[in-house]
C-alpha cells in the first residue's frame, strides 16, 4: 500500500476521490432513469395516439362497407328496374323526319 494512503490527508483524499464517484455514478444511473422515464412517456403517449387514430380508421371503414353495400343494393335494384321495362319497337322519328335530321350538318 502506497505510503501516502496511510497519511490522513491521503485517506480523507482517498474517501473523496471514492464518494466522488459513488455521486457521479448515481448521478449518471439518474440521469439514465429518468431519460427513460421520459422516452416511455413519449413512447405511450405515441401508442395512445396512434390506438385512436387506429379506432378512427377503423370506424371509416366500416361506414364505408356499410355506404359500399347500400351502394350495390340500389344498384341491384335500378338494373332489376331495367330488366323489367318493356321493350319500345316504336320508331321515334318517321322516316322522312329521320332524313331530314341526317340532312342537316
Amino acid at each position: 500500500m502506497p505510503s501516502f494512503l496511510l497519511s490522513p490527508v491521503g485517506r480523507w483524499l482517498a474517501g473523496a476521490v471514492i464518494v466522488a464517484a459513488l455521486l457521479g455514478a448515481a448521478y449518471v444511473k439518474g440521469r439514465s432513469d429518468c431519460s427513460a422515464n421520459a422516452e416511455l412517456r413519449k413512447a405511450r403517449a405515441e401508442v395512445e395516439y396512434l390506438s385512436k387514430r387506429l379506432a378512427e380508421l377503423d370506424a371509416l371503414a366500416k361506414r364505408d362497407a356499410a355506404r359500399a353495400e347500400a351502394d350495390r343494393q340500389y344498384i341491384a335494384e335500378l338494373e332489376a328496374r331495367i330488366d323489367d321495362t318493356p321493350e319500345n319497337d316504336n320508331v321515334c322519328l318517321p322516316a322522312d323526319a329521320a332524313g331530314r335530321v341526317r340532312n342537316i350538318r
